[in-house]
């Protein structure tokens, strides 16, 4: 029989407040308890309900004490466990615990357990790693001995052993690249938070609690066709904190958003929540489905209070055309923490759909744990999905899953990636319709962000095969066409979500389509713009039509002709390593049915982006007539304030060189005049492309140690009523290279 529980707790209310703890720590490490409180329901049949429990759980611990050994009840309990023992055809394990006011002399007078191991209470956390470690259970670190790095003591069996389609030969190699740049990356990480710190002691606003970490408008698939997304400043992730290394995801880098301190009260949370509202509305975009985003989990209690959560929650059910609400959490605090979404849905109306996401990255237990470090297995993800089946039943499916998969971790190949996300896809189908729950698979491209692996392996000299180069955006398109081809996936076709680009840590380079200099491409822009539109209309033949009738317009050329950039992507991602591409193909097969998804108001928005992109053209450069006056305009704006920063921060930055840490990029805080006159020059180059009637407002300037100065900034065309972000790219002069000697 297969365990249903993995540990029956047995106690005596006099101790009511000690297994509570271990009750806490078993279940943040992902096991399943049978405690009476939680378990036993009004109705229940007591004796027979106690009796079923233990049978049907691997392990049966019990907390001695004296009122244990005086309770006819406990020891009914412990006679029922010693039965089910001595069964050989069942298994169940028992485990005593001396309290820690028992004397361990008084342990030989329990008739009952003698020949049986006792263990002396020690900790909560130390008791429930020495029942993982008896090996019967999966744990969350999968075992693996994170703090033997420094002393090269890691066995890779650890690592190969872990389940994975990758082969063992290639599991070897990556379990050796990670272990080599592991150390670096401590120290990368490190000196990224130096240079944080001084950024927040030099502009509080970077910390004020009152003001959230990340606001963005971003499209999606509702009747509004947009949802505002709010990026939290509270405590930073508990699991960063809590891991051997003190990393957390390796590709994550949160923590810049979040800040250094500790959690944000109930009302700090609703200062924030204004402020997104407001600036939702000064954006003009009419949203129904509002993101909560957090440096951890929304549902873990060290993180949000229930009081802060409580708030959020009443705040949004007064509003009446808010019909979606995201929140993000780790699998774990979803099915250990069984009250928090019925609690959040009874806060909500009866029309609000609650989605959770959750970070799943990858179907795969060796790419999720070696290459991102996330800390949960598949086991894990398929609990909290059990979970949420059950309280669906009671809530009328007003749950479902969001199941964010990055798209290129670290030390994959491009073909590689593609193959694992449609595992992933065809694995998410699959538990949707096993358990009843809607799961919506969400592609993230992975944004290259300052204190990551990502970051660290980008810093890499171009002819280090292990460089990271910035996720191809061709690769977005090649596994939306697969997902939609196959045919067991039409469901998770039609659910299907590609995130934005820009998030709430500090991004260094964006997924996109670069040119060989590290400018982006022309096309860029419409590709991405493309692709985020097809979040609303979900229709694939559209998606290509808009695609290759607008690279038809801006470069009088097909874009499958020989020398495009996919054709260039295809040639070093997919040929070397005998795959094809499903663009091609689909394309050549479907060019009338393409051809036709055009209708008139689509002209009209291919007219609108063909000057998005030829301006562009001229703020990054490739317009060669006139683009020099604006470049050199951006550049003395910008040129005042990073000298400005630059002196603030010297000293921390000669710190960074005598560890022989490259600073990846500096993000220059500016003054508001400093943006407006940044936006005139923006606006002037729109206005120049007959797009008057534009509104612009720049949200952050950097400047990278390659030797480009990127802005991104919003943009709102009044006619068309487009909102849309974008990152733009422009390369700085000598002279502004002499001044920013910390490159």
């Amino acid at each position: 029989m297969k365990s249903k529980h993995d540990v029956f707790l047995s106690y005596t209310q006099d101790d009511n407040k000690l297994i509570k703890k271990i009750v806490k720590s078993l279940k943040i490490r992902g096991l399943k308890c049978f405690f009476d409180k939680d378990n036993i329901n009004w109705g229940d049949k007591f004796p027979e309900k106690i009796y079923n429990s233990i049978a049907a759980s691997q392990y049966f611990l019990l907390l001695i004490s004296k009122s244990y050994i005086k309770s006819e009840w406990c020891i009914a309990e412990l006679n029922t466990a010693l039965s089910i023992l001595n069964d050989k055809n069942k298994k169940i394990h028992v485990l005593p615990l001396l309290h820690p006011t028992y004397p361990e002399s008084d342990y030989n007078q329990v008739n009952l357990l003698k020949g049986i191991q006792y263990r002396i209470y020690d900790s909560p956390d130390e008791i429930a790693d020495a029942i993982l470690h008896l090996g019967q259970i999966p744990t969350l670190e999968t075992q693996l001995e994170w703090s033997d790095i420094n002393k090269r003591e890691i066995s890779f069996e650890k690592f190969i052993n872990i389940d994975s389609w990758l082969s063992k030969e290639r599991k070897t190699e990556i379990s050796k690249l990670v272990i080599d740049n592991l150390p670096k990356l401590k120290e990368h990480r490190q000196n990224h938070l130096i240079r944080l710190k001084k950024r927040w002691e030099i502009f509080p606003v970077y910390i004020d609690r009152n003001l959230p970490a990340w606001l963005r408008i971003s499209s999606t698939k509702s009747e509004a066709g947009y949802r505002l997304i709010i990026g939290f400043r509270n405590c930073t992730c508990n699991y960063r904190n809590t891991e051997p290394l003190n990393l957390g995801c390796f590709n994550c880098g949160y923590y810049a958003g979040a800040g250094p301190m500790k959690r944000a009260s109930s009302a700090q949370l609703i200062e924030q929540l204004r402020s997104a509202f407001h600036y939702g509305f000064k954006t003009k975009r009419h949203f129904d489905v509002i993101e909560f985003l957090c440096d951890g989990s929304f549902f873990n209690d060290y993180e949000f209070s229930d009081r802060g959560k409580d708030k959020i929650f009443e705040y949004i059910a007064k509003m009446p055309y808010i019909k979606r609400v995201l929140v993000e959490s780790t699998p774990e605090h979803i099915y250990s923490q069984t009250s928090e979404i019925p609690e959040r849905l009874r806060k909500l109306r009866k029309d609000q759909i609650l989605e959770i996401g959750i970070g799943l990255e990858t179907s795969d237990d060796f790419i999720r744990k070696v290459c991102i470090n996330k800390g949960f297995m598949k086991i894990h993800f398929e609990r909290a999905i059990e979970t949420v089946a059950r309280f669906n039943k009671e809530f009328d499916n007003r749950c479902c899953i969001v199941a964010y998969l990055l798209i290129k971790p670290a030390f994959l190949k491009p073909f590689e990636i593609i193959k694992d996300t449609l595992k992933t896809i065809k694995y998410l189908n699959n538990l949707s319709i096993k358990y009843n729950v809607e799961i919506i698979p969400k592609l993230e491209p992975a944004a290259i962000s300052d204190g990551t692996i990502l970051s660290l392996l980008y810093q890499n000299p171009a002819s280090d095969p292990n460089q990271y180069k910035p996720l191809n955006y061709w690769t977005i398109l090649e596994i939306i066409t697969k997902v939609y081809l196959e045919k067991e996936c039409e469901q998770m076709y039609k659910n299907l979500r590609i995130g934005a680009r820009e998030d709430m840590d500090d991004v260094i380079k964006v997924p996109g389509v670069y040119k060989e200099d590290g400018r982006f491409d022309q096309f860029d822009f419409i590709l991405y713009d493309s692709i985020q539109e097809f979040n609303q209309h979900h229709d694939i033949f559209l998606l290509y039509s808009m695609i290759s009738e607008t690279y038809l317009q801006t470069t009088s050329k097909y874009f499958l002709s020989t020398k495009s950039t996919l054709r260039k992507w295809i040639n070093t991602a997919l040929i070397p390593f005998n795959e094809q591409s499903s663009i091609i193909n689909f394309y050549n097969n479907n060019k009338e049915k393409i051809s036709t998804a055009i209708e008139q108001s689509n002209r009209n928005e291919i007219s609108f982006l063909k000057k998005v992109y030829e301006t562009l053209d001229i703020i990054e450069g490739h317009n060669y007539h006139l683009s020099p006056k604006v470049m050199k305009k951006i550049e003395n704006i910008v040129l005042k304030e990073a000298i400005t920063f630059q002196d603030m921060i010297k000293k921390d930055v000669s710190d960074l060189k005598r560890s022989n840490s490259s600073v990846t990029d500096l993000t220059i805080p500016l003054k508001k005049s400093t943006l407006s006159d940044l936006r005139k020059v923006l606006f002037e180059c729109f206005s120049n492309q007959n797009l008057t009637l534009f509104e612009i407002e720049v949200i952050d300037v950097s400047v990278d140690y390659k030797g480009f100065i990127k802005i991104f900034f919003e943009a709102i065309d009044f006619i068309s009523g487009r909102f849309f972000p974008l990152w733009t790219m422009m390369p700085v002069s000598e002279k502004m290279k002499r001044y920013l000697t910390i490159f």
